[in-house]
């Protein structure tokens, strides 16, 4: 039975980690920080209360890091760039980079335009230590107290210390497989990971995202797959992502 808990944790922690992943890149990433798409009120509300839950980032901190990301793209003031700050400390410390950036209010003053905050926000979402110990409530109540904290453990390493660190770290630093489409300037220190795609909803195909910033769709050629992209197609399909922004050489 030991043995049987321990697995079960680990794949609910594994999912649970998709589950962020995919909030991430659908939500804060492609909606919230480049406006690829757009959202009906109810589906903003939707993908708030999964990142409060999983995450606990306030929406309008992580868009402003990432767009502050964009606009210093590897150069000094880039908030996690591995060329500025080196690999290691990028791929081991990413949280701690990310959360140094969101203290400063002139980045969020700056980057954070066009988040508006609502009550929501004020009395829920913005409170993230709240949502995580609901978050990790929930588990604890659905697998028992000890199981639920390994599936929030295993969570937390995967999301926090391995997936994102991964997409900024190795994103921006060649290793075996890498490849780039892409060679402009704020696009030349980024590289393509089938891979690390495959596990992070697309997000690994930071090459493309750094060519075409905007675009909703993160796979521009073939044999590339965003699963990300899948998802957000599949709610255009339903008439609940709107307005979606794809380079004039892409087709859905």
């Amino acid at each position: 039975m030991f043995y049987v808990m321990l697995v079960v944790s680990i794949f609910v922690g594994f999912a649970v980690s998709q589950v962020a992943t995919f909030e991430t890149t659908i939500y804060l990433h492609r909606c919230q920080t480049h406006d690829a798409f757009k959202l009906p009120p109810w589906l903003h509300k939707f993908f708030r209360t999964l990142n409060w839950l999983t995450t606990g980032q306030r929406t309008k901190a992580w868009v402003a890091v990432h767009r502050k990301h964009h606009a210093f793209s590897d150069e000094v003031g880039d908030p996690h760039s591995p060329l500025i700050f080196g690999f290691w400390k990028v791929q081991l410390q990413n949280w701690l980079l990310y959360y140094r950036e969101t203290q400063n209010s002139e980045t969020l003053r700056k980057y954070g335009q066009r988040i508006e905050e609502d009550s929501w926000d004020t009395i829920v979402f913005n409170h993230g230590k709240v949502g995580v110990a609901v978050g990790t409530g929930i588990l604890c109540l659905i697998l028992g107290w000890r199981w639920g904290l390994v599936a929030a453990f295993v969570h937390v390493i995967l999301y926090v210390g391995i997936l994102t660190s991964c997409v900024n770290a190795i994103g921006h630093h060649r290793v075996r497989g890498g490849y780039q489409n892409y060679s402009r300037e704020d696009a030349s220190n980024t590289f393509n990971y089938k891979w690390l795609a495959a596990l992070t909803g697309g997000e690994g195909l930071h090459n493309n995202h750094h060519g075409h910033p905007r675009s909703a769709k993160f796979a521009h050629t073939e044999g590339e797959n965003d699963i990300g992209w899948s998802a957000i197609n599949w709610l255009a399909k339903h008439g609940w992502a709107t307005d979606i922004h794809l380079p004039d050489s892409l087709t859905a």
